[in-house]
């Protein structure tokens, strides 16, 4: 049986395009795994100077990237998933329960 290998990336990449940095990070994480999902934290409320992109947007934003650098077929062995992951208003101790049962 092979082991499947998986990447769980928590981020917000709240920004308008993502950094060369993030770019950097997806890309590893994408070539060292068979499975990456990026757990995409935020809140639902009205956008604000903290969070002023939805989960929808940086969701589109993330996905279109991956298309760009891993087009079809190159990408057909790989799982790339973006969930949402929101914010606990009850404190950090909830959100990362959340986050490990996700």
């Amino acid at each position: 049986m092979n082991n499947v290998k998986v990447a769980a990336i928590s981020a917000r990449f709240q920004v308008p395009l993502l950094t060369i940095g993030h770019e950097h990070l997806l890309s590893s994480a994408i070539e060292q795994n068979d499975v990456v999902v990026i757990l995409l934290g935020g809140r639902k409320a009205q956008p604000c100077a903290r969070n002023p992109f939805s989960f929808e947007v940086r969701k589109a934003m993330i996905l279109r990237w991956y298309e760009s650098k891993y087009p079809y077929p190159q990408n057909t062995n790989k799982v790339f998933l973006v969930v949402e992951l929101n914010d606990s208003p009850i404190g950090h101790a909830h959100w990362s329960s959340d986050f490990d049962n996700t």
